[in-house]
């Protein structure tokens, strides 16, 4: 009857109302007063028109059985709807679960046909007045599809969980697509069973991809969207690469879903050509176990403040800060020789410290005396290990170690022991994610009053101290050189390293680590300042290998101390870095 009038009620052609079921393990099954089984060919339904070969399963009879049962609830027999939960919606949930594939469209697809045309719209209230309200996409006598109207303030799509969003309007959803490089979408409905098991799979995949944002989009709530892309059964995942489709599948298979984002986001963010050499030792540092590197070692607390007495002691502005100083002496011995957990949660308590501070910097830098306050630099590095007073300084527009720092540096006759302390205390800058990306990121304006980073402070240190004719404050630099570059690499992920200018600044660091390996080092410190290179190279653009290759790296290495070769780790690391180049 569908094949002899379907044309002319319709005006397209249907071929039959098909009834559908799956044979699998030797039993026929099917939907109709609830999930049904029986031997192939004997559901009374009679022989059928067509036998469709799904492809073979993987599961076994058991997986399949408590399949059946897990779902038995949902496919009860008051659930049926002609339109929306049928025998053949019911066939497309089973082989998805068995084979991860969809029954052809003109099948399952048929409803959703029927409706978007006027006899479908015509007979729509009777059949929900039999079977209940349906979730296709209603159309008025004249063919225009009805949908609701978004206001303009509910534009924003709804995050679920981190960088996994819900929409409903194909505006937002069209919006995220413009914002967002890589997009993975799950079209998904709260009915589908499969659609149940394969959801949380997708959003676990997608929150461990830093790279990926992923989208959900409820078909029966979102029918403006699944229309649009023309969504016929649930899940169908889509894949977008710069608002362009890159493949979709249906199904779901977990595997299949795994291997599309891989490729999207490689396809996204092609892997630097280094990344297929094997660096094993050098990959090593940056394990969950690896941290920067901070000095926590202290010698005779009363000497150091005895020191600074002294200084403040040629003041009288200054003898008036001494009282701040006592107190911070009982705190710094409470933390460091009693081992007691000392407390600055007070802000006002510590912002008298910070303007003591400031008081003594700049006497000293106006009575040009800096070299004389390494031992005040050395107390505040042992205060930038308490967690107060870090997230105190890292919520200042001048985080006073920063300006203690510049100050260094633009001074021509610093000396040897002032150099230490303050690579020392720029190591310990080096504190938590949250200090590190406020250090690198974060622009001042120093005391000439022109705008300069925290990350060119650091990095102005780093090279003067590598230069230096010290080899004491060119070991304590190489600690630096790895704070500064396994920090880069292992916090801050790619779109932030894009915005955040360090072409030249590894340029200049590179040269400078090259030059410094004409000098003497420690076995721990030219390890430290080879895994420094190390990281550089790995990631730097082929314009910098050519700079280097002319700098003569590959030989200089060649020429390694024999000593310094004697430590197997050295020899793996070096020969890594032979590869990179």
């Amino acid at each position: 009857m569908a094949k002899v009038l379907s044309k002319q009620l319709t005006g397209m052609q249907i071929n039959g109302i098909w009834h559908t079921s799956v044979v699998c393990f030797g039993k026929e099954v099917f939907f109709g007063q609830g999930i049904q089984q029986c031997p192939p060919g004997r559901s009374g339904h009679g022989q059928p028109i067509e036998i469709i070969d799904m492809g073979e399963t993987e599961l076994t009879t058991d997986v399949y059985n408590d399949f059946l049962n897990e779902i038995n609830g949902f496919w009860s027999a008051d659930k049926y709807h002609l339109l929306d939960n049928n025998c053949n919606t019911f066939s497309n949930e089973v082989c998805n679960f068995l084979v991860g594939k969809n029954i052809p469209d003109y099948i399952v697809g048929l409803p959703a046909e029927v409706m978007n045309t006027p006899f479908g719209a015509a007979i729509r209230p009777m059949i929900e007045g039999m079977f209940g309200p349906s979730s296709h996409p209603q159309l008025n006598l004249n063919g225009f599809q009805l949908t609701p109207t978004t206001s303009a303030n509910t534009l924003e799509p709804t995050a679920i969980s981190g960088k996994i969003y819900s929409v409903k309007s194909l505006t937002e959803f069209q919006n995220l697509l413009k914002t967002h490089k890589c997009v993975a979408v799950d079209f998904t409905s709260n009915n589908c069973p499969p659609c149940r098991v394969i959801s949380p799979y997708f959003e676990e995949l997608v929150m461990e991809k830093s790279k990926l944002v992923g989208v959900s989009v409820e078909v029966p709530v979102s029918r403006e969207i699944s229309t649009f892309y023309n969504i016929t059964a649930t899940p169908t995942f889509k894949f977008f690469l710069n608002g362009e489709l890159l493949l979709e599948f249906k199904g779901a298979n977990r595997q299949e879903l795994k291997s599309a984002i891989d490729f999207l986001i490689y396809s996204g963010y092609p892997p630097h050509p280094h990344s297929l050499i094997n660096t094993s030792v050098l990959d090593s540092f940056f394990s969950p176990s690896c941290s920067p590197i901070k000095f926590k070692n202290f010698s005779n607390l009363d000497q150091i403040f005895l020191k600074i007495a002294e200084l403040l002691n040629r003041s009288e502005t200054l003898k008036q800060e001494k009282l701040n100083f006592d107190i911070l002496k009982k705190k710094l011995k409470q933390q460091f020789e009693l081992n007691q957990d000392v407390f600055f949660k007070n802000e006002s308590n510590f912002k008298q410290f910070d303007d003591s501070f400031q008081k003594v910097l700049i006497f000293f830098v106006q009575n040009n005396q800096l070299n004389d306050i390494f031992p005040f630099v050395d107390v505040i590095r042992l205060l930038m290990l308490n967690k107060d007073i870090q997230e105190f300084y890292m919520t200042e527009r001048v985080p006073f170690p920063i300006l203690l720092i510049n100050e260094v540096i633009n001074f021509e006759q610093r000396g040897k022991a002032l150099m230490l302390m303050t690579n020392r205390l720029a190591c310990n800058l080096f504190y938590s994610e949250q200090s590190i990306k406020h250090i690198l990121f974060s622009e001042n304006r120093n005391v000439d009053n022109t705008k300069t980073s925290f990350k060119s402070i650091v990095t102005s240190l780093l090279i003067e101290s590598l230069l230096s004719k010290e080899k004491i404050v060119r070991e304590a630099a190489s600690s630096l050189s790895f704070n500064f570059c396994f920090s880069f690499f292992k916090y801050f992920s790619e779109e932030e390293k894009k915005n955040f200018e360090m072409e030249e600044v590894k340029t200049e660091l590179i040269c400078c680590f090259i030059k410094s390996f004409e000098e003497k080092f420690e076995k721990e410190s030219f390890e430290r300042l080879l895994v420094s290179l190390g990281i550089l190279i790995k990631f730097c653009e082929k314009e910098v290998l050519e700079l280097i290759s002319e700098l003569g790296l590959k030989e200089l290495l060649g020429k390694v101390d024999m000593v310094l070769l004697s430590e197997v780790r050295v020899q793996k690391l070096i020969n890594e870095v032979k590869q990179l180049l």
